[in-house]
């Protein structure tokens, strides 16, 4: 469903917002993608040409079930981990993705969530964030209040308002070293190292 509609509203954008900064990642690295949902990263991560060992975690068995039936993926070692990622002991890794997760929760939940991703990030590594962002414009506020309503009754959405992530990144040591904005800036790709 949320392929579906996100296809129906933001077209090819939410998909090529997710594959801004993939040449950042070298080859032999280790990534941990938390909330992939179906698995389209993996399509993207696998065009690099680059050999990577990748561990997927997403908490939905049913999204599970489509990101391991994506083929083909040739470069990739992908282990697959279908648990809530603050339940789960993560591995030392070299690159950190996150697309659309952390607008999922609300402000300790996230905190929280965001410390133990750091703290699995190897120091010179890199995190990958592409989510929705504040943007304090008429249109793209409704429209993302609409998400959340809409989530919440179809998902039971932990989250309920937008949070800014460049905030918390900040408080966690985190800062940008390079962005690129779409759909009317309502989404961001960001790339982020340790300060």
């Amino acid at each position: 469903m949320y392929d579906m509609l996100s296809k129906t509203i933001f077209g090819n954008t939410i998909r090529n917002a997710q594959k801004s900064h993939l040449n950042q990642i070298e080859a032999k690295k280790r990534i941990v993608i938390v909330g992939g949902g179906s698995g389209k990263i993996l399509l993207d991560l696998n065009q690099l040409g680059l050999e990577l060992d990748v561990i997927y975690v997403e908490l939905s068995t049913s999204m599970m079930e489509r990101a391991m039936a994506i083929q083909p993926i040739i470069n990739l070692n992908v282990e697959f981990v279908c648990a809530d990622v603050l339940q789960m002991e993560l591995p030392a890794s070299d690159v950190i993705i996150t697309n659309f997760f952390l607008d999922v929760f609300t402000e300790p939940n996230l905190n929280a969530v965001m410390i133990k991703l750091a703290a699995a990030l190897r120091p010179n590594g890199i995190w990958l964030c592409t989510d929705f962002v504040l943007t304090r414009k008429f249109f793209n506020d409704m429209l993302v209040w609409a998400m959340y309503a809409f989530f919440r009754v179809t998902t039971n959405l932990e989250g309920g308002r937008l949070l800014d992530f460049e905030e918390y990144f900040s408080k966690i040591g985190f800062q940008c070293i390079v962005s690129k904005t779409y759909f009317n800036r309502m989404i961001m790709s960001s790339c982020y190292k340790r300060t």
